[in-house]
Protein backbone atom coordinates (compact mmCIF):
# COMPACT_ATOMS: atom_id res chain seq x y z
CA UNK A 1 0.00 0.00 0.00
CA UNK A 2 2.86 2.38 0.77
CA UNK A 3 4.51 1.60 -2.75
CA UNK A 4 1.15 2.15 -4.19
CA UNK A 5 0.93 5.81 -2.85
CA UNK A 6 4.33 6.72 -3.25
CA UNK A 7 3.59 5.82 -7.52
CA UNK A 8 0.49 7.85 -7.44
CA UNK A 9 2.08 11.20 -5.36
CA UNK A 10 5.02 10.58 -8.09
CA UNK A 11 2.23 10.55 -10.59
CA UNK A 12 0.37 13.33 -9.84
CA UNK A 13 3.23 15.32 -9.98
CA UNK A 14 3.84 14.65 -13.71
CA UNK A 15 -0.02 14.85 -14.82
CA UNK A 16 0.90 16.92 -18.05
CA UNK A 17 3.69 14.80 -19.22
CA UNK A 18 1.20 11.51 -19.17
CA UNK A 19 0.06 10.29 -22.88
CA UNK A 20 -3.09 8.77 -23.86
CA UNK A 21 -1.88 5.65 -23.61
CA UNK A 22 -0.14 6.19 -20.65
CA UNK A 23 -3.20 7.42 -19.03
CA UNK A 24 -5.75 4.64 -19.69
CA UNK A 25 -2.80 1.83 -18.47
CA UNK A 26 -2.54 3.64 -14.80
CA UNK A 27 -6.13 3.91 -14.43
CA UNK A 28 -6.53 0.50 -15.39
CA UNK A 29 -3.95 -0.65 -13.28
CA UNK A 30 -5.46 1.77 -10.36
CA UNK A 31 -8.85 -0.10 -10.94
CA UNK A 32 -7.29 -4.01 -11.22
CA UNK A 33 -5.80 -3.27 -7.88
CA UNK A 34 -8.40 -1.25 -6.42
CA UNK A 35 -6.50 1.34 -4.75
CA UNK A 36 -8.34 4.20 -4.65
CA UNK A 37 -6.07 7.56 -4.26
CA UNK A 38 -8.17 10.49 -3.71
CA UNK A 39 -5.56 12.87 -4.73
CA UNK A 40 -4.37 11.55 -7.87
CA UNK A 41 -7.77 10.97 -8.83
CA UNK A 42 -9.00 14.52 -8.03
CA UNK A 43 -5.80 15.71 -10.36
CA UNK A 44 -6.53 13.22 -13.17
CA UNK A 45 -9.95 14.72 -13.59
CA UNK A 46 -9.22 17.63 -14.88
CA UNK A 47 -6.77 16.56 -17.40
CA UNK A 48 -9.04 13.77 -18.70
CA UNK A 49 -11.78 16.35 -18.64
CA UNK A 50 -9.96 18.70 -21.46
CA UNK A 51 -8.51 15.44 -23.56
CA UNK A 52 -12.18 13.21 -23.68
CA UNK A 53 -13.41 15.00 -26.77
CA UNK A 54 -10.09 13.91 -28.49
CA UNK A 55 -9.54 10.40 -27.21
CA UNK A 56 -9.85 7.14 -28.66
CA UNK A 57 -13.28 5.51 -28.32
CA UNK A 58 -11.83 2.64 -26.85
CA UNK A 59 -9.41 4.84 -24.80
CA UNK A 60 -12.49 6.90 -23.03
CA UNK A 61 -14.64 4.07 -22.45
CA UNK A 62 -11.87 2.07 -21.24
CA UNK A 63 -11.76 5.44 -18.80
CA UNK A 64 -15.20 5.76 -17.86
CA UNK A 65 -15.51 2.20 -16.97
CA UNK A 66 -12.39 2.69 -14.61
CA UNK A 67 -13.29 5.66 -13.05
CA UNK A 68 -16.70 4.69 -12.27
CA UNK A 69 -15.25 1.40 -10.22
CA UNK A 70 -14.08 3.96 -8.06
CA UNK A 71 -17.23 5.40 -6.96
CA UNK A 72 -15.67 9.35 -7.10
CA UNK A 73 -17.07 11.86 -5.05
CA UNK A 74 -17.49 14.09 -8.35
CA UNK A 75 -20.08 12.70 -10.32
CA UNK A 76 -20.59 15.11 -12.48
CA UNK A 77 -17.29 14.56 -14.12
CA UNK A 78 -18.37 11.34 -14.37
CA UNK A 79 -21.52 11.64 -16.07
CA UNK A 80 -19.57 14.12 -18.75
CA UNK A 81 -17.64 11.28 -19.01
CA UNK A 82 -20.67 8.89 -20.38
CA UNK A 83 -22.25 11.94 -22.17
CA UNK A 84 -19.63 12.02 -24.00
CA UNK A 85 -18.96 8.24 -25.02
CA UNK A 86 -22.53 7.51 -25.25
CA UNK A 87 -22.79 10.63 -28.20
CA UNK A 88 -20.40 8.37 -30.05
CA UNK A 89 -22.15 5.26 -29.51
CA UNK A 90 -22.98 4.35 -33.41
CA UNK A 91 -19.35 4.67 -33.95
CA UNK A 92 -17.97 2.07 -30.87
CA UNK A 93 -17.52 -1.53 -31.20
CA UNK A 94 -18.56 -4.34 -28.96
CA UNK A 95 -16.11 -3.80 -26.39
CA UNK A 96 -16.68 -0.15 -25.93
CA UNK A 97 -20.48 -1.01 -25.59
CA UNK A 98 -19.71 -2.96 -23.10
CA UNK A 99 -17.83 -1.33 -20.85
CA UNK A 100 -20.15 1.37 -21.07
CA UNK A 101 -22.97 -1.45 -19.57
CA UNK A 102 -19.98 -2.09 -16.52
CA UNK A 103 -19.75 1.26 -15.84
CA UNK A 104 -23.57 1.73 -15.71
CA UNK A 105 -23.65 -1.00 -13.21
CA UNK A 106 -20.95 -0.08 -11.11
CA UNK A 107 -22.12 3.90 -10.79
CA UNK A 108 -24.71 4.26 -7.57
CA UNK A 109 -25.08 8.26 -7.98
CA UNK A 110 -27.51 7.70 -11.43
CA UNK A 111 -31.09 8.00 -11.17
CA UNK A 112 -33.16 5.34 -13.04
CA UNK A 113 -34.10 7.90 -15.93
CA UNK A 114 -30.40 8.61 -16.48
CA UNK A 115 -29.50 5.11 -16.34
CA UNK A 116 -32.40 4.50 -18.97
CA UNK A 117 -31.28 7.04 -21.25
CA UNK A 118 -27.90 5.68 -21.35
CA UNK A 119 -28.94 2.44 -21.92
CA UNK A 120 -31.01 3.29 -24.87
CA UNK A 121 -28.11 4.45 -27.14
CA UNK A 122 -26.13 1.35 -26.12
CA UNK A 123 -28.94 -1.04 -26.62
CA UNK A 124 -30.30 0.28 -29.99
CA UNK A 125 -26.91 -0.33 -31.32
CA UNK A 126 -26.33 -4.08 -30.65
CA UNK A 127 -28.63 -5.44 -33.01
CA UNK A 128 -26.84 -3.67 -35.82
CA UNK A 129 -25.59 -5.85 -38.65
CA UNK A 130 -21.88 -4.14 -38.12
CA UNK A 131 -22.19 -5.52 -34.85
CA UNK A 132 -23.23 -8.72 -34.24
CA UNK A 133 -20.21 -10.06 -36.44
CA UNK A 134 -17.77 -8.30 -33.51
CA UNK A 135 -19.32 -9.27 -30.27
CA UNK A 136 -17.85 -12.43 -28.71
CA UNK A 137 -19.13 -15.04 -26.53
CA UNK A 138 -17.50 -13.84 -23.45
CA UNK A 139 -18.33 -9.85 -24.14
CA UNK A 140 -22.11 -11.60 -24.74
CA UNK A 141 -21.65 -13.39 -21.86
CA UNK A 142 -21.02 -10.22 -19.52
CA UNK A 143 -23.66 -7.88 -21.83
CA UNK A 144 -26.39 -9.81 -20.64
CA UNK A 145 -25.55 -10.15 -17.24
CA UNK A 146 -25.35 -6.04 -16.86
CA UNK A 147 -28.76 -5.75 -18.84
CA UNK A 148 -30.29 -8.42 -15.71
CA UNK A 149 -28.34 -6.32 -12.76
CA UNK A 150 -29.77 -3.16 -14.48
CA UNK A 151 -33.22 -5.07 -14.52
CA UNK A 152 -33.49 -3.32 -18.58
CA UNK A 153 -35.36 -5.75 -20.70
CA UNK A 154 -34.53 -4.95 -24.77
CA UNK A 155 -35.60 -7.76 -26.38
CA UNK A 156 -33.95 -7.07 -29.92
CA UNK A 157 -30.32 -6.75 -27.82
CA UNK A 158 -31.16 -9.96 -26.16
CA UNK A 159 -31.72 -11.91 -28.79
CA UNK A 160 -28.46 -10.93 -30.48
CA UNK A 161 -26.62 -11.53 -27.09
CA UNK A 162 -27.79 -15.43 -26.50
CA UNK A 163 -28.02 -15.82 -29.97
CA UNK A 164 -24.06 -15.59 -30.00
CA UNK A 165 -24.37 -17.59 -26.53
CA UNK A 166 -25.63 -20.79 -29.11
CA UNK A 167 -23.34 -19.80 -31.70
CA UNK A 168 -25.52 -18.07 -33.96
CA UNK A 169 -24.66 -14.60 -34.10
CA UNK A 170 -25.17 -14.43 -38.01
CA UNK A 171 -28.62 -15.81 -37.83
CA UNK A 172 -30.66 -14.53 -34.58
CA UNK A 173 -33.48 -15.76 -33.02
CA UNK A 174 -35.53 -12.95 -32.51
CA UNK A 175 -38.81 -14.47 -31.32
CA UNK A 176 -39.81 -14.15 -27.72
CA UNK A 177 -42.97 -16.07 -26.48
CA UNK A 178 -45.14 -13.68 -23.89
CA UNK A 179 -45.52 -16.77 -21.77
CA UNK A 180 -43.76 -19.53 -21.01
CA UNK A 181 -47.06 -21.85 -21.18
CA UNK A 182 -46.68 -21.47 -25.29
CA UNK A 183 -43.90 -23.94 -24.37
CA UNK A 184 -45.83 -26.91 -23.14
CA UNK A 185 -45.81 -28.96 -26.23
CA UNK A 186 -42.24 -30.95 -27.70
CA UNK A 187 -42.64 -29.22 -30.74
CA UNK A 188 -41.88 -25.61 -30.16
CA UNK A 189 -38.48 -26.59 -28.38
CA UNK A 190 -37.34 -27.29 -31.58
CA UNK A 191 -38.77 -24.26 -33.94
CA UNK A 192 -34.85 -22.50 -33.97
CA UNK A 193 -33.61 -25.78 -35.86
CA UNK A 194 -31.55 -27.80 -34.91
CA UNK A 195 -28.31 -26.57 -32.90
CA UNK A 196 -24.89 -27.54 -33.39
CA UNK A 197 -24.19 -28.79 -29.74
CA UNK A 198 -20.95 -30.06 -29.58
CA UNK A 199 -19.79 -26.98 -31.49
CA UNK A 200 -21.26 -24.83 -28.67
CA UNK A 201 -20.08 -26.99 -25.60
CA UNK A 202 -16.68 -26.71 -26.69
CA UNK A 203 -16.84 -23.07 -27.08
CA UNK A 204 -18.28 -22.93 -23.31
CA UNK A 205 -15.23 -24.89 -22.43
CA UNK A 206 -12.81 -22.51 -23.59
CA UNK A 207 -14.26 -19.44 -22.78
CA UNK A 208 -16.63 -19.97 -19.57
CA UNK A 209 -16.21 -21.71 -16.13
CA UNK A 210 -18.99 -22.53 -13.87
CA UNK A 211 -19.47 -19.73 -12.52
CA UNK A 212 -20.29 -17.72 -15.92
CA UNK A 213 -22.59 -20.44 -16.95
CA UNK A 214 -24.56 -19.69 -13.64
CA UNK A 215 -24.88 -15.87 -14.54
CA UNK A 216 -26.30 -16.29 -17.31
CA UNK A 217 -29.37 -18.75 -16.07
CA UNK A 218 -29.42 -15.97 -13.49
CA UNK A 219 -29.72 -13.74 -15.94
CA UNK A 220 -32.50 -15.10 -18.49
CA UNK A 221 -34.66 -15.66 -14.93
CA UNK A 222 -34.19 -11.86 -13.84
CA UNK A 223 -34.75 -10.27 -17.47
CA UNK A 224 -37.82 -13.36 -17.66
CA UNK A 225 -37.24 -13.67 -21.56
CA UNK A 226 -38.55 -16.60 -22.55
CA UNK A 227 -37.74 -18.49 -26.03
CA UNK A 228 -37.01 -21.84 -27.52
CA UNK A 229 -33.34 -20.96 -27.74
CA UNK A 230 -32.84 -19.57 -24.11
CA UNK A 231 -34.91 -22.67 -23.07
CA UNK A 232 -32.67 -24.56 -24.68
CA UNK A 233 -29.53 -22.68 -23.70
CA UNK A 234 -30.61 -23.19 -20.15
CA UNK A 235 -31.43 -27.15 -20.52
CA UNK A 236 -27.71 -27.32 -22.02
CA UNK A 237 -26.19 -25.00 -19.33
CA UNK A 238 -27.54 -26.86 -16.72
CA UNK A 239 -26.51 -30.64 -18.47
CA UNK A 240 -22.55 -28.60 -17.99
CA UNK A 241 -23.26 -27.95 -14.26
CA UNK A 242 -25.34 -30.39 -12.80
CA UNK A 243 -22.24 -32.77 -12.65
CA UNK A 244 -19.89 -30.42 -10.86
CA UNK A 245 -22.87 -29.08 -8.40
CA UNK A 246 -20.36 -30.40 -5.70
CA UNK A 247 -17.81 -27.71 -6.64
CA UNK A 248 -20.43 -25.19 -7.06
CA UNK A 249 -21.47 -22.14 -4.80
CA UNK A 250 -24.53 -21.68 -3.33
CA UNK A 251 -26.04 -19.12 -5.64
CA UNK A 252 -24.87 -21.13 -8.81
CA UNK A 253 -26.50 -24.47 -7.33
CA UNK A 254 -29.82 -22.21 -6.88
CA UNK A 255 -30.01 -20.70 -9.96
CA UNK A 256 -29.54 -24.35 -11.77
CA UNK A 257 -32.64 -25.57 -9.37
CA UNK A 258 -34.73 -22.30 -9.99
CA UNK A 259 -34.06 -23.01 -13.69
CA UNK A 260 -36.25 -26.30 -13.65
CA UNK A 261 -39.36 -24.52 -12.58
CA UNK A 262 -42.60 -25.16 -14.69
CA UNK A 263 -42.58 -21.41 -14.68
CA UNK A 264 -39.73 -21.31 -16.58
CA UNK A 265 -39.48 -24.52 -18.36
CA UNK A 266 -43.23 -25.86 -18.44
CA UNK A 267 -44.30 -28.95 -19.55
CA UNK A 268 -42.35 -31.98 -20.26
CA UNK A 269 -39.27 -31.65 -22.47
CA UNK A 270 -38.66 -33.44 -25.11
CA UNK A 271 -37.73 -37.37 -24.24
CA UNK A 272 -33.57 -37.49 -24.99
CA UNK A 273 -33.85 -33.80 -22.80
CA UNK A 274 -35.24 -35.08 -19.89
CA UNK A 275 -32.70 -38.71 -20.58
CA UNK A 276 -29.79 -35.97 -20.76
CA UNK A 277 -30.92 -34.18 -17.23
CA UNK A 278 -31.38 -37.28 -15.37
CA UNK A 279 -27.80 -39.11 -16.34
CA UNK A 280 -26.30 -35.70 -15.51
CA UNK A 281 -27.48 -36.22 -12.08
CA UNK A 282 -26.45 -40.24 -11.93
CA UNK A 283 -23.42 -39.34 -13.29
CA UNK A 284 -22.64 -36.84 -10.63
CA UNK A 285 -23.62 -39.30 -7.67
CA UNK A 286 -21.51 -41.80 -8.44
CA UNK A 287 -17.93 -40.04 -7.74
CA UNK A 288 -19.59 -39.22 -4.40
CA UNK A 289 -19.12 -42.91 -3.92
CA UNK A 290 -15.46 -43.71 -2.20
CA UNK A 291 -13.12 -46.46 -2.51
CA UNK A 292 -13.48 -46.71 0.88
CA UNK A 293 -16.92 -46.70 1.30
CA UNK A 294 -17.21 -49.91 -1.21
CA UNK A 295 -14.46 -51.89 0.52
CA UNK A 296 -16.27 -50.98 3.96
CA UNK A 297 -19.54 -51.97 2.76
CA UNK A 298 -17.95 -55.31 1.27
CA UNK A 299 -16.17 -56.10 4.55
CA UNK A 300 -18.92 -56.09 6.58
CA UNK A 301 -21.09 -58.16 4.46
CA UNK A 302 -20.25 -61.14 6.62
CA UNK A 303 -21.34 -59.19 10.00
CA UNK A 304 -24.59 -57.93 8.16
CA UNK A 305 -25.21 -61.61 7.95
CA UNK A 306 -24.58 -62.59 11.16
CA UNK A 307 -26.61 -60.07 12.51
CA UNK A 308 -29.47 -61.24 10.08
CA UNK A 309 -29.06 -64.54 11.29
CA UNK A 310 -29.20 -63.99 15.01
CA UNK A 311 -32.18 -61.64 14.82
CA UNK A 312 -34.15 -64.29 13.06
CA UNK A 313 -33.40 -67.28 15.60
CA UNK A 314 -34.24 -64.57 18.28
CA UNK A 315 -37.70 -63.73 16.36
CA UNK A 316 -36.67 -60.03 15.70
CA UNK A 317 -38.64 -57.97 13.24
CA UNK A 318 -36.49 -55.01 11.65
CA UNK A 319 -39.65 -53.76 10.51
CA UNK A 320 -40.80 -52.96 14.09
CA UNK A 321 -38.36 -50.56 15.03
CA UNK A 322 -38.45 -48.87 11.25
CA UNK A 323 -40.87 -45.41 11.66
CA UNK A 324 -43.96 -46.71 9.52
CA UNK A 325 -43.93 -43.90 7.25
CA UNK A 326 -40.48 -44.23 5.79
CA UNK A 327 -38.60 -46.36 4.35
CA UNK A 328 -34.89 -47.31 4.92
CA UNK A 329 -33.42 -43.88 3.02
CA UNK A 330 -35.56 -41.88 5.19
CA UNK A 331 -38.04 -41.07 2.09
CA UNK A 332 -41.88 -41.13 2.49
CA UNK A 333 -43.23 -44.61 1.23
CA UNK A 334 -46.07 -42.65 -0.43
CA UNK A 335 -43.29 -41.28 -2.39
CA UNK A 336 -43.32 -43.54 -4.69
CA UNK A 337 -41.33 -43.36 -8.18
CA UNK A 338 -39.65 -39.38 -8.13
CA UNK A 339 -40.12 -37.37 -11.56
CA UNK A 340 -37.38 -36.13 -13.35
CA UNK A 341 -37.96 -32.58 -11.65
CA UNK A 342 -37.85 -33.83 -7.90
CA UNK A 343 -34.74 -36.05 -8.86
CA UNK A 344 -33.05 -32.95 -9.95
CA UNK A 345 -34.50 -30.40 -6.67
CA UNK A 346 -33.47 -32.98 -4.42
CA UNK A 347 -29.73 -33.54 -5.99
CA UNK A 348 -29.44 -29.61 -5.96
CA UNK A 349 -30.48 -29.71 -2.15
CA UNK A 350 -28.24 -32.07 -1.37
CA UNK A 351 -25.30 -30.07 -2.78
CA UNK A 352 -26.31 -27.39 -0.34
CA UNK A 353 -25.63 -29.32 2.76
CA UNK A 354 -22.23 -27.96 2.59
CA UNK A 355 -23.19 -24.27 2.12
CA UNK A 356 -25.16 -24.17 5.34
CA UNK A 357 -22.84 -21.77 7.49
CA UNK A 358 -22.86 -19.36 4.59
CA UNK A 359 -26.74 -19.86 3.86
CA UNK A 360 -27.85 -18.90 7.60
CA UNK A 361 -25.61 -16.12 7.54
CA UNK A 362 -26.55 -14.31 4.42
CA UNK A 363 -29.49 -12.50 3.93
CA UNK A 364 -28.66 -12.70 0.04
CA UNK A 365 -27.59 -15.86 -0.34
CA UNK A 366 -30.91 -17.15 1.67
CA UNK A 367 -33.76 -15.25 -0.14
CA UNK A 368 -33.45 -17.26 -3.55
CA UNK A 369 -34.01 -20.73 -1.16
CA UNK A 370 -36.66 -18.94 0.54
CA UNK A 371 -38.23 -18.46 -3.12
CA UNK A 372 -37.35 -21.62 -4.15
CA UNK A 373 -39.35 -23.23 -1.42
CA UNK A 374 -42.45 -21.33 -2.04
CA UNK A 375 -42.32 -22.52 -5.52
CA UNK A 376 -42.31 -26.22 -4.41
CA UNK A 377 -44.74 -25.58 -1.52
CA UNK A 378 -47.26 -23.63 -3.56
CA UNK A 379 -47.65 -26.34 -6.31
CA UNK A 380 -45.89 -24.05 -9.34
CA UNK A 381 -42.47 -25.79 -9.64
CA UNK A 382 -44.76 -28.81 -11.28
CA UNK A 383 -43.28 -31.43 -8.18
CA UNK A 384 -45.38 -32.59 -5.35
CA UNK A 385 -45.13 -30.71 -1.76
CA UNK A 386 -41.17 -30.88 -0.28
CA UNK A 387 -42.55 -33.85 2.36
CA UNK A 388 -44.23 -35.61 0.12
CA UNK A 389 -40.76 -37.02 -1.72
CA UNK A 390 -37.99 -35.20 -0.03
CA UNK A 391 -35.68 -37.68 2.15
CA UNK A 392 -36.39 -36.88 6.11
CA UNK A 393 -32.56 -35.42 6.49
CA UNK A 394 -32.69 -33.39 3.41
CA UNK A 395 -36.04 -31.75 4.61
CA UNK A 396 -35.16 -31.10 7.60
CA UNK A 397 -32.33 -29.36 6.29
CA UNK A 398 -34.23 -27.09 4.08
CA UNK A 399 -36.98 -26.48 6.95
CA UNK A 400 -34.43 -25.24 8.98
CA UNK A 401 -33.09 -22.46 6.60
CA UNK A 402 -35.99 -21.57 4.96
CA UNK A 403 -37.82 -20.87 8.25
CA UNK A 404 -34.82 -18.41 9.69
CA UNK A 405 -35.97 -14.44 10.02
CA UNK A 406 -33.98 -11.83 8.94
CA UNK A 407 -32.96 -10.84 12.40
CA UNK A 408 -31.67 -14.60 13.30
CA UNK A 409 -29.82 -14.23 9.88
CA UNK A 410 -28.15 -10.93 11.17
CA UNK A 411 -27.55 -12.69 14.42
CA UNK A 412 -25.24 -15.20 12.64
CA UNK A 413 -23.38 -12.88 10.60
CA UNK A 414 -22.52 -10.93 13.56
CA UNK A 415 -21.53 -14.08 15.57
CA UNK A 416 -19.46 -15.73 12.66
CA UNK A 417 -17.53 -12.20 12.18
CA UNK A 418 -16.91 -12.35 15.73
CA UNK A 419 -15.87 -16.07 15.88
CA UNK A 420 -13.45 -15.06 12.96
CA UNK A 421 -12.10 -11.81 14.47
CA UNK A 422 -11.26 -14.10 17.78
CA UNK A 423 -9.75 -16.54 15.41
CA UNK A 424 -7.44 -13.70 13.51
CA UNK A 425 -6.51 -12.40 17.11
CA UNK A 426 -5.03 -15.47 18.36
CA UNK A 427 -3.18 -16.01 15.04
CA UNK A 428 -1.57 -13.07 15.65
CA UNK A 429 -0.68 -13.76 18.66
CA UNK A 430 0.69 -17.22 17.54
CA UNK A 431 2.87 -14.92 15.30
CA UNK A 432 3.73 -12.79 17.40
CA UNK A 433 4.82 -15.22 20.20
CA UNK A 434 7.06 -17.47 17.68
CA UNK A 435 9.15 -14.21 16.23
CA UNK A 436 9.61 -13.45 19.89
CA UNK A 437 11.14 -17.13 20.62
CA UNK A 438 13.03 -16.93 17.18
CA UNK A 439 14.69 -13.74 17.87
CA UNK A 440 15.33 -14.64 21.61
CA UNK A 441 16.87 -17.66 19.89
CA UNK A 442 18.83 -16.14 17.45
CA UNK A 443 20.11 -13.91 19.79
CA UNK A 444 21.32 -16.42 22.03
CA UNK A 445 22.92 -18.24 18.78
CA UNK A 446 24.87 -14.70 18.44
CA UNK A 447 26.20 -13.83 21.54
CA UNK A 448 30.03 -14.22 22.47
CA UNK A 449 30.97 -16.96 24.38
CA UNK A 450 33.58 -16.81 26.67
CA UNK A 451 36.01 -19.75 27.50
CA UNK A 452 38.75 -20.28 30.19
CA UNK A 453 41.99 -21.32 29.84
CA UNK A 454 44.18 -22.87 32.46
CA UNK A 455 48.22 -22.49 32.14
CA UNK A 456 49.95 -25.71 31.43
CA UNK A 457 52.71 -26.32 33.28
CA UNK A 458 55.70 -28.13 31.14
CA UNK A 459 58.78 -29.68 32.99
Amino acid sequence: LGCLDALCDGLRLRIDEVGESDLVRFVRGMAKVRHKNEELLAGLAPAIHRMKHSLHNNSLTNLTNSLASFQTKNSSFIRSLLDASSSRADRLGSMSLQHLLLALCRLQSLTREEIVGYLEKICSQLPQPRMRHQITPVQANTSLISLSRLQYRDLPCIAVLTSVLMCRGNSPVWSFAPSPGLYKGERRWQEVGILDQVRITNMWKQEFDNPHCADVLQAVQRLDVVSSLTMQMSVMFCKRLLPELHECRAREILSVARAFSDVRMPGTPAPEIVESLTTAVTAAKKPGQSAATTNASNDSTGANDAVAATNAEEGQDEEEYEDEDEEEDGRPRSAGELSWREKLIEHCFENLRRHEHFLESSWAGLTPLKLLCMELQSGIYGTRRMEEFLRSSVFEFVTRLRNLSAEEVEANRLSKERADEEEDGAEEAKTVEKKADGAAETEATAAPTTTTTTPTTTT
